[in-house]
């Protein structure tokens, strides 16, 4: 969630490979726009989408991974996973309030 320039989900899709894909939203159409003209130059494979990434991403779902690079004023913790998902544990998360560990 959040494309921005395109930067971070090229090299996602780097990183997954021919077998893995990247899907990315972007909330901003303007900013989806041009992440879309630097996305193409590179011809890296990332499927691009406008949308509020916060309502969820039900086209193409079940995501293996969510990375989201964006600010966020609410994290809904019931869609956050807290298990394991084929092996990975979830990252650690902190928000602003939370109190130190």
């Amino acid at each position: 969630m959040g494309t921005g320039t395109g930067w971070t989900a090229a090299l996602l899709s780097h990183l997954a490979g021919e077998d893995g894909a990247v899907t990315s939203i972007e909330v901003d159409a303007a900013v989806a726009e041009q992440a879309a003209k630097n996305l193409a130059v590179t011809s890296v494979p990332v499927r691009l989408l406008v949308g509020d990434g916060a309502l969820g991403c039900a086209d193409g779902a079940s995501y293996d991974r969510v990375h989201v690079t964006c600010a966020v004023h609410t994290v809904l913790i019931r869609r956050w996973p807290t298990e394991e998902v084929h092996g990975r544990k979830p990252a650690h998360r902190r928000c602003r309030g939370d109190e130190a560990d």
